[in-house]
């Protein structure tokens, strides 16, 4: 799953650790008939359910808005940074590329 996830975003080795551990995140949260009822493994362990509505696909573009005191001139400058979705940092549902 790692290495699909990666090629098929064209990111580069560099997020190698980003793209393994969005995997695991994802595996943890996807059904296996494993488990009684087709139930999740975070499901087993929490007993309640679980969605992946909020997480995004892995290397999809992402556009950041910029701070306005840095920018410039705030009329012609742009307002976002083009960059694309590595995973999750902690409890906020984002990581960006160039962190």
């Amino acid at each position: 799953m790692t290495r699909a996830s990666l090629i098929f975003s064209k990111m580069t080795r560099r997020v190698w650790e980003d793209t393994w551990l969005h995997s695991a995140y994802v595996k943890g949260h996807l059904p296996t008939a494993t488990n009684e009822g087709f139930k999740s493994p975070i499901h087993m362990i929490t007993g309640e359910q679980v969605s992946l509505t909020h997480t995004l696909p892995f290397g999809c573009p992402l556009y950041v808005a910029k701070d306005k005191e840095k920018m410039s001139d705030t009329k012609f400058d742009s307002k976002a940074i083009a960059t694309a979705y590595v995973g999750r940092r902690g409890t906020v549902n984002l990581k960006i590329e160039n962190e």
